[in-house]
């Protein structure tokens, strides 16, 4: 028994199919974030920028999950670094640190935006970045799993929805500066 296909357009007529026998297939593509971020839960946070006091790791950005229902998948992170205060050619160090504790001085509260400002959807997300005191934010636990070397400029991590953030879990950004400089953190995060 023979089937027929039709071109899915309402219009009654048959797929077309060329000389190969491959049928002719037109579709859409939307990413992850995107769609996501039409419905809402897409959201952005960052340090804005701070400048390092000393050669010493700073926490620079803190983030916890507090959905209840929900994992968080961070997106897109973004670091920039001026290069340092004299030459401005000296590199910036940054690394993840996975589950530490809440930070418990030298820090203040960052309020993420929806990445669809027609959403009244708000981050279920305890966000904390370094207030310029001290060399970074106090913190306690937590693993530093990976380091990387930028120059000065503009560096984009395309997470992709990798780490994923699970319900109360934790990450904080680690930046050390070879010497004093401005740099700055901004994460682009969303739930499912």
């Amino acid at each position: 028994m023979s089937e027929t296909i039709k071109d899915g357009k309402g219009r009654g007529y048959l797929a077309e199919v060329n000389e190969k026998h491959q049928m002719r297939v037109d579709s859409v593509v939307q990413t992850e974030e995107s769609e996501i971020a039409e419905l809402g839960y897409s959201f952005v946070a960052s340090s804005k920028v701070l400048t390092l006091n000393s050669t010493n790791p700073h926490l620079f950005l803190y983030i916890k999950n507090t959905n209840s229902e929900k994992n968080m998948y961070l997106w897109v992170v973004n670091f920039a670094w001026n290069g340092g205060s004299t030459n401005h050619n000296r590199t910036m160090k940054w690394g993840w640190v996975i589950a530490p504790n809440e930070p418990t001085a030298n820090h203040t509260v960052v309020t993420p935006g929806n990445l669809n400002f027609n959403s009244g959807q708000v981050a279920e997300a305890l966000i904390y970045k370094w207030d310029g005191v001290g060399d970074g934010m106090t913190y306690t636990g937590g693993v530093i799993p990976s380091e990387e070397i930028f120059d000065k400029g503009h560096s984009k991590i395309e997470a992709q929805g990798i780490p994923i953030i699970g319900l109360n879990g934790a990450v904080g950004f680690m930046i050390t500066g070879e010497e004093i400089g401005n740099a700055v953190v901004t994460i682009r995060f969303y739930y499912k």
